[in-house]
């Protein structure tokens, strides 16, 4: 017999060497020594080009390789065998076989004639053309009685019908699938270099825009190509493909015809010619005609199972068909472990719809009519939803939204609501007076004030009662605007009012309404908690909760279970805060409310910086970090406080980490700030950049020239309003958790004369003696104390206000706020540790703390573990008091950014910070904080100063 050297050969590919994958080589041939090893996947996602990289790899080794490629004449079993013998013996003279027929026997004498000496790994590429029963079993006898120094590694498109399942649990067998094949982020780099070195020169690379942002066409060669091909441009073409290799690589063809790489990407679909070809000539003509029918009506559900699916086919086999299509590598994947539900890759089901729409309309048309009364008989709105726009059946959407939309509110499902609802007119809203209800409170809690009060508007002109879905007892509109004019006042940041409005509302509203009653008594709750009523706070989140969990409310219980964990935190009690915000999501009663993967993440996201901030403060970074990576810029908060206290933890980890502050972050934060109407936001943000800019002021008394004319006068003290004894109600959470509210006393002290300083003492004890059992605020005052008397040359009382201070830190284990403090808290730490007086009586518990503070605070400061000063004074004084020194010496040089003088410049031709704002592209807060910037370093108070102190450091020309 003729032996046909392609058969046997290994394929030369081009791509080989431009998709090495090393992470699935390692996980594919790692370690493990199977003596099967099954790749099952549909055409193109890389199985030849895995084996071909492998089999080089083993043959660099030293390690012997064959390789076997099967084509329909291989269904022959003895052309098959007679192809195994020479591949294994390297014998090309053909066997006489006495049987007709190959069987077991001949197996084992083909195999008794092998080297068992050395490792030998053979490559079979394309099972799946293997029809006959009879070549199957040559391979699977290949398998059983391969000598153990033998290896198989087999690419399939379908999964052939072996009992591989005992073979799996010995360790025996591998399979590998599409899932594992296909690319995801780990490849991203990979993926940058193949575009990289596949584009054509001078490819037009148009970086994708949002509608309010300008588009702009870099022309480039290869050679730079791969810096501007970022990370968004390769995740979004991973997620276009699901990893499907071909569809990858089908990009560089496409790229032939179409220059502009990112515009290619964003509308890549399943219907382009080059990826209709290859699926129409690979997948879906080799199928017989009852599959292809099959395979075209299912193609127009997202999701299918064996039910809907013989509800659009009929086929009364559905199950089996589905698992058998599955199997087959014809682009079908089971979802669930238990093959009930399946899903067709998207370029697959876009060609195949597109294919069915274009050669039959109405099979296409009638199958997602058939989709849309499956899904709404089985309660399944949404998708109902999804099938009834696409025939543009009105009637069934407004049925299916009204049905579904308060438990998109509920699940925290803001923003699929407002998608939803968008294409429906005022009319059609005011015909389900639920769904426009539902819709109000989506707008709101999304922050889309404006949108919110028209359709409020559309709401106040119409009588009508609404039904309370859980008593299906009929709430009037009056009662309902109860509800609705609290929150709205709420999420405009005003609690002193919103808490009015709850109050008022809970006097009227029905106990049964808990979807009403729950937000109200969760805006007391915060206002008790704010006020300093503790016990009271705690009753009403009590009571919130309750309902939250009797309305089926996760998202709502979300937020009152964040408040209460938090309340924990500012009574001090750290490990019950701790248990509290780690049980979010997972306790018995979320598990009782149905969580999932969706609603999970939206109560992550809620959680995010309460719980970020919180584990910053004990000083867990890490944990922090990963808290916040849930926060996504406050889009699903509704408390203004867990937005701002998310961006300036953001703040805190990016200056931790040496960077300074964070521009970007800063940017985002006066983005979102004149997104959503919060001026707090960006107050907040701003009275935190005065803080970090003291830190750069060292107090008079380290640099031992205490004298009133070389301090900074008339600094005066911002007060707060009078309000009675232990009312807090002025103060924000935000303020609670961060001390944000104590900057004037800290800016006096760093600032003022000695009798302002002395005002500070009076004022910091009165907010002591109110005796408001917030431990962390306390111990946050006293640190202040002690560097006030400190500045005051009163070290005795300096140290009782460090001692009480570190006694409250010691015991909440929130050691940021120390090391967060000004240096100046570094050397009186250092002072007191070295104190041996009798006045105040240190514990050795103190000292060890103190020492654990200095190690990890003092680190930029101190050297050798030594936490003596002498030496390292004017280190300090140098790195604390830049811009006093830069004042009375003239050769030191003022450096700013280029994109400070750029502001300079505009604002030497005369341009308003509005102005320089829009030339630019930058927004109002930010040029702003730029200027501030600016006059700090040049030490000016006004814009033209600034300018003529630029032009007399040479800074401007």
């Amino acid at each position: 017999m003729l032996i046909l050297s392609t058969k046997i050969e290994r394929p030369q590919l081009q791509q080989v060497r431009l998709l090495e994958r090393p992470k699935l080589m390692h996980q594919v041939f790692g370690e493990a020594n199977h003596r099967l090893t099954l790749m099952q996947a549909a055409a193109g996602y890389g199985k030849t080009t895995v084996m071909v990289q492998q089999s080089e790899q083993l043959e660099i080794r030293g390690l012997t390789v064959s390789w076997l490629t099967l084509d329909s004449d291989d269904n022959d079993p003895i052309r098959l065998y007679q192809y195994l013998r020479a591949i294994l013996t390297q014998k090309t003279d053909s066997q006489l076989l006495v049987e007709d027929r190959v069987t077991k026997d001949h197996i084992h004498h083909l195999l008794s004639q092998l080297d068992t000496a050395t490792s030998y790994t053979l490559f079979i590429d394309e099972l799946e053309v293997l029809t006959n029963p009879n070549s199957l079993n040559i391979i699977w006898w290949l398998y059983l009685f391969l000598p153990s120094n033998y290896h198989l590694v087999i690419a399939s498109r379908t999964l052939p019908n072996w009992p591989l399942a005992k073979g799996e649990l010995q360790g025996l067998v591998q399979i590998i699938r599409a899932y594992e094949l296909r690319l995801s982020a780990s490849d991203t780099y990979m993926l940058q270099q193949y575009l990289h070195d596949n584009l054509i020169k001078n490819t037009t690379l148009t970086p994708y825009m949002t509608a309010n942002q300008s588009k702009s066409k870099v022309i480039v060669d290869a050679a730079n190509t791969l810096t501007l091909i970022d990370n968004e441009l390769v995740s979004t073409l991973i997620d276009k493909t699901e990893g499907w290799l071909t569809g990858i690589q089908l990009i560089n063809l496409c790229c032939k015809n179409e220059k502009d790489l990112y515009q290619l990407v964003h509308q890549m679909n399943g219907a382009q010619r080059q990826i209709a070809d290859f699926l129409a000539e690979q997948v879906f003509l080799q199928c017989d005609a009852h599959v292809q029918n099959l395979l075209l009506s299912i193609s127009v559900l997202r999701k299918i199972n064996a039910n809907l699916c013989h509800a659009l086919t009929g086929a009364t086999d559905a199950q089996v068909l589905l698992k058998n299509l599955s199997q087959q590598g014809l682009f079908i994947q089971a979802i669930d472990d238990q093959y009930q539900w399946f899903r067709i890759h998207q370029l697959m089901r876009q060609f195949l719809q597109t294919r069915l729409q274009n050669r039959a309309p109405e099979k296409y048309l009638a199958s997602h009519s058939k989709a849309a009364g499956w899904y709404q008989a089985h309660n399944m709105f949404l998708e109902t939803i999804y099938h009834a726009q696409v025939i543009g059946d009105n009637t069934l959407i407004l049925s299916a939204l009204t049905a579904v939309s308060h438990d998109l509110i509920l699940e925290g499902r803001l923003y699929n609501l407002l998608e939803l609802t968008e294409p429906l007119t005022d009319f059609q809203l005011c015909q389900h007076p639920a769904l426009l209800y539902d819709l109000i409170w989506g707008l709101i809690l999304s922050r889309q004030h404006h949108k919110a009060a028209r359709y409020i508007k559309v709401l106040e002109q119409e009588e009508f009662y609404l039904l309370d879905r859980d008593n299906q007892t009929s709430i009037s509109h009056e009662d309902k605007q109860l509800g609705l004019s609290a929150m709205t006042v709420f999420i405009a940041d005003d609690l002193p009012r919103s808490h009015k409005l709850a109050q008022k509302g809970l006097k009227q509203l029905s106990l049964e309404a808990y979807f009403f009653r729950a937000p109200l008594l969760a805006i007391c709750a915060l206002y008790q908690l704010n006020s300093g009523n503790i016990q009271h706070a705690h009753s009403l989140i009590l009571q919130s909760r309750n309902l939250y969990i009797k309305d089926n409310n996760p998202y709502g219980l979300t937020y009152i279970d964040s408040i209460d964990a938090t309340c924990d935190r500012l009574l001090g009690d750290m490990p019950s805060a701790a248990k509290k915000f780690q049980r979010i999501g997972i306790s018995p009663e979320y598990a009782q409310l149905g969580t999932n993967d969706s609603n999970l993440n939206m109560m992550l996201s809620v959680v995010s910086s309460l719980k970020a901030n919180f584990y910053y403060e004990c000083n867990r970074i890490e944990d922090a970090k990963q808290a916040l990576r849930d926060f996504g810029q406050g889009e699903n908060m509704v408390i203004t406080d867990m937005i701002t206290l998310g961006f300036l933890t953001e703040l805190n980890l990016i200056c931790l980490s040496g960077i300074g502050i964070g521009y970007q972050a800063f940017s985002k934060a006066n983005s979102k700030a004149d997104e959503w109407s919060l001026p707090r936001l960006t107050s907040d943000i701003q009275r935190w950049i005065d803080e970090q800019d003291l830190k750069k002021i060292m107090p008079v008394m380290v640099t031992g020239k205490y004298d009133d004319k070389n301090v900074r006068t008339g600094y005066q003290i911002k007060k707060r309003a009078k309000r009675e004894e232990g009312d807090l109600s002025g103060l924000t959470l935000t303020e609670l958790l961060t001390g944000l509210d104590l900057l004037p006393y800290r800016m006096a002290i760093f600032l003022g004369n000695s009798q302002q300083v002395a005002q500070v003492v009076v004022e910091l004890n009165q907010l002591l003696k109110a005796d408001l059992p917030f431990v962390i605020r306390n111990a946050r005052i006293r640190l202040l104390l002690a560097m006030a008397y400190h500045v005051l040359d009163q070290p005795i009382l300096s140290y009782k206000s460090l001692l009480g201070a570190l006694e409250q830190f010691k015991s909440t284990q929130t050691h940021r706020i120390i090391l967060d403090e000004h240096p100046l808290i570094l050397v009186l730490l250092n002072k007191f540790y070295q104190y041996q007086g009798n006045e105040v009586a240190v514990s050795s518990d103190i000292q060890k703390y103190i020492v654990s503070i200095l190690e990890i605070g003092g680190r930029d400061f101190y050297e050798g573990g030594s936490f003596s000063l002498k030496d390292k004074q004017s280190r300090i004084e140098s790195a604390m008091q830049p811009s006093r020194d830069n004042q009375s010496d003239p050769n030191i040089r003022i450096v700013l950014s280029e994109r400070e003088i750029e502001i300079l410049l505009l604002v030497e031709n005369g341009l308003s910070d509005g102005q320089i704002a829009d030339k630019i592209f930058l927004s109002i807060h930010t040029v702003k904080w730029h200027l501030r910037n600016i006059y700090h370093k040049l030490q000016v108070r006004s814009r033209t100063q600034a300018v003529a102190q630029a032009h007399q450091q040479y800074i401007l020309k």
